[in-house]
């Protein structure tokens, strides 16, 4: 319980040059089922000193029901519309994905460079 997941999300956050020290956001494969839940609840505990905890969370399922197998995709067009739209309110956002079968994932979505994006529309 909780192994898999955390070290996906160690080994994400830790390849990061900030260690992950601007994840405001967490988008999680959370969908009702109670072995997920406790998953999350577990990993969190195990990469405490990451401070998760502390960053806001939202589900893909509560706002689209389940997805299934796109929730990862989901998951990053959720944060890439938080940030064009200016309520992701952080500039990292976590992933993370879990499969029926065991498997876990997770991958880090950065806000872009607000000027760059903006000299790109010129």
């Amino acid at each position: 319980m909780g192994q898999a997941l955390s070290r996906c999300i160690r080994a994400t956050l830790e390849a990061l040059p900030d260690k992950g020290r601007e994840t405001g956001l967490v988008i999680a494969a959370l969908n009702g089922d109670a072995y997920r839940a406790q998953d999350w609840g577990t990993a969190l505990a195990r990469v405490r000193d990451l401070n998760l905890g502390e960053s806001r969370q939202w589900y893909p399922a509560q706002s689209f029901g389940e997805v299934g197998a796109a929730t990862g995709l989901v998951g990053l067009c959720m944060a890439i519309r938080a940030f064009a739209r200016g309520y992701a309110a952080t500039r990292g956002v976590l992933v993370w994905t879990a499969g029926d079968d065991g498997s876990r994932g997770a991958f880090y979505v950065r806000a872009p460079n607000r000027q760059s994006f903006e000299d790109g529309r010129k």
